[in-house]
């Protein structure tokens, strides 16, 4: 099941975007995943043809 079919509040936050030209790199924080873990997640996005795509993630967690 889903987090939201089992009621699981989790919130995803932004931290940060930093883009040069056609490359970018967000930061995101994830709490309360599943309910009971906290990541930070880092991606890497490519701007190809217009579009922006995903090439890489990295995430660690975070003890809280």
């Amino acid at each position: 099941p889903s987090m939201r079919e089992e009621g699981i509040d989790c919130r995803c936050i932004v931290k940060s975007i930093c883009m040069t030209k056609d490359t970018a790199t967000a930061v995101v924080a994830e709490d309360n995943f599943f309910g009971s873990f906290c990541f930070e997640d880092s991606f890497q996005l490519l701007k190809a043809d217009g579009t922006w795509k995903i090439v890489s993630k990295l995430f660690t967690t975070i003890d809280e």
